[in-house]
C-alpha cells in the first residue's frame, strides 16, 4: 500500500523537474500517439500542451520530415529485432505562428515481446539558434575568405615561431612565390633577400611581423626591397598586427599586409646600389611616403627626411605644409597637375620637376609619383602612397621648353614679355622661368667703346 504513494510522489517530482527543462521531454503511446509533453513545448512551439496530448506525435512536424522523424519517433527497428532502440536525428516542426523550428530529438523506443511498438521516450532540443549561428559563420567565413582573396593588398598570417601559415593570392603575385613555397618559411630564412629603403640588408628578426610578435606592437609602412626568385626588385609598404585569442586574449600569431609600391629609377636594369657606391650621388636613392587621406596626414621614409635637409621634425605632417615647402612659382603646375590627378580617378601618376624648401633653406628640384592604394565611395583617395626623387637642379625638360619658346624681346630697353602679356626685365624673367640668377658684367668690345668715349 506504501509503494503507489512512494511512486506517485517520485513521479509528480520528476514531472515537476521535466517542467523546469528548456529541453521538451516527452513519452510516445503504443499508438504513435503524445502521452507526456513538457512544459517546454508550449514554449517551443506555440501551441498548448492539452491540445496535443493524445494527438498523433507526427501532427507537427514539417511534411517533407515526416518519413524520418517516423522512423525516429515510432518505426526505427529497420527489421531488428530488438527490444530497445537508442535513436538521434534532427527534423522540423510547424509552430503555431507558422514559423519553421529545427529540433534535435534522443529517443528511445521500447518493442514487447512478440516485435511491436511499445512506445517511447525521449528529449526534444531547439537547434535552431545554433544553426542559425553556424550558418551565419559559415557565410561570415565566406565573405571573409573572399575579401581577403579579392583584396589587392597581399596578406600573411605568421604563428607564433614566425613561420607562415597562410597567405592570399595577392602576396604570392607580389613576393613571387607559391603558398607551397611559403609555408612554414619564417622572416629569418636565408633565402629572403630583402633591403631597407636605402638598400641596405633587413635582418630577418627586425621584420615588421618578428618585432610584433616580440613587442606585441602594431607596426606601419615599413618599406622593404624584396628580391623575386626571377631576379626582380619589388618596393612594398608593410603593416604588421597581433593577433590575439579573443577569449583568453593571449597572442597566437600576427597578421603583414603589404602594398606594392612604384618601382624605383633603375630597378629593373639592377638592384639597389651598395651604399658605398651611393655616396657620391645624392640622387641615387628615392625616397617613399604615404598620405593617409581620410585624417589628411603624411608619413615620410628616411630617404624623404634627407631630401628636406634630415631634420623629421620639421617635415610636412598635412597637404598645406608640403604645398608651403614648394617654390612659389611651381605651386599651380603641382597643384594643377594633383587636381587632375585626383578629377581623373587615375591610380597611378607623376608630378611636373618642382623645387621644395630644405631645411637650410636652399631649393632642391625633386619629382613625386604616387599610387593609389585605397579609394572612397565618393572616388576621392583615401590612401596614397608615392616616391619622392630627387632630380639635376635645373631639368633639362624646363630648360628645353623655356628654350623653344619664341621669346618677344624689346628692342629698345632688352625687356621680355611674359606669357601673361607683362614685360619684365631679362633678368627677373630669367629668374622666375628657370631659377637662374644674371650677374652684371661687361664685354672687351663695350669696355673698349666705353673707355675709347671716355
Amino acid at each position: 500500500m506504501v509503494r503507489p504513494r512512494r511512486h506517485k510522489a517520485m513521479s509528480t517530482t520528476m514531472a515537476a523537474d521535466w517542467n523546469d527543462l528548456p529541453d521538451v521531454f516527452f513519452r510516445i503511446a503504443a499508438d504513435g500517439r503524445w502521452a507526456t509533453l513538457s512544459a517546454s513545448f508550449e514554449t517551443l512551439t506555440g501551441y498548448r500542451r492539452d491540445a496535443r496530448l493524445a494527438g498523433d506525435c507526427l501532427r507537427d512536424v514539417h511534411p517533407d520530415d515526416r518519413d524520418g522523424a517516423r522512423r525516429l519517433l515510432v518505426d526505427g527497428r529497420d527489421g531488428m529485432l530488438v527490444d530497445v532502440r537508442d535513436r538521434r536525428g534532427e527534423f522540423r516542426l510547424v509552430t503555431a505562428r507558422q514559423t519553421i523550428v529545427g529540433v534535435e530529438a534522443h529517443v528511445r523506443q521500447r518493442w514487447d515481446a512478440h516485435g511491436a511498438f511499445a512506445g517511447a521516450t525521449g528529449i526534444l532540443r531547439d537547434v535552431s539558434t545554433v544553426r542559425s549561428l553556424n550558418e551565419a559563420l559559415r557565410d561570415s567565413d565566406t565573405r571573409y575568405r573572399t575579401l581577403v582573396t579579392a583584396m589587392a593588398d597581399g596578406v600573411v598570417v605568421h604563428d607564433t615561431g614566425g613561420r607562415i601559415t597562410t597567405c592570399n593570392p595577392s602576396a604570392e603575385r607580389i613576393l613571387g612565390l607559391s603558398f607551397a613555397q611559403m609555408q612554414g618559411r619564417s622572416s629569418v630564412d636565408p633565402r629572403w633577400r630583402v633591403v631597407r629603403h636605402d638598400g641596405s640588408p633587413f635582418p630577418g628578426d627586425t621584420h615588421p611581423a618578428i618585432v610584433t610578435l616580440r613587442t606585441g606592437a602594431p607596426l606601419r609602412h615599413v618599406v622593404m626591397g624584396v628580391h623575386k626568385p626571377d631576379g626582380t626588385l619589388t618596393w612594398i609598404s608593410v603593416n604588421s598586427q597581433p593577433l590575439h585569442d579573443p577569449s583568453s586574449g593571449v597572442p597566437y600569431g600576427a597578421l603583414a599586409t603589404f602594398t606594392e609600391l612604384p618601382p624605383r629609377r633603375g630597378d629593373a636594369a639592377a638592384p639597389v646600389a651598395a651604399p658605398a657606391a651611393r655616396a657620391g650621388s645624392p640622387y641615387a636613392v628615392d625616397g617613399y611616403w604615404h598620405l593617409d587621406g581620410d585624417r589628411g596626414l603624411l608619413t615620410w621614409d628616411d630617404r624623404c627626411v634627407e631630401l628636406f635637409g634630415g631634420h623629421p621634425h620639421t617635415m610636412p605632417r598635412t597637404m598645406p605644409d608640403w604645398l608651403a615647402r614648394i617654390h612659389p612659382s611651381d605651386q599651380p603646375k603641382v597643384l594643377d597637375a594633383h587636381q587632375t590627378w585626383e578629377a581623373g580617378g587615375y591610380p597611378d601618376t607623376a608630378s611636373p620637376p618642382y623645387r621644395i624648401r630644405t631645411d637650410g633653406g636652399d631649393w632642391r628640384w625633386v619629382r613625386s609619383r604616387r599610387r593609389v592604394l585605397e579609394w572612397t565611395a565618393q572616388r576621392t583617395p583615401a590612401k596614397v602612397a608615392g616616391v619622392l626623387s630627387a632630380t639635376v637642379p635645373a631639368p633639362l625638360t624646363e630648360t628645353a621648353q623655356a628654350v623653344e619658346q619664341l621669346l618677344s624681346l624689346c628692342a629698345w630697353c632688352k625687356k621680355v614679355r611674359a606669357d601673361d602679356g607683362a614685360w619684365q626685365i631679362i633678368e627677373d624673367y630669367f629668374q622666375d622661368r628657370l631659377d637662374q640668377q644674371l650677374s652684371h658684367g661687361m664685354c672687351p668690345e663695350c669696355a673698349e667703346r666705353l673707355t675709347g668715349k671716355v
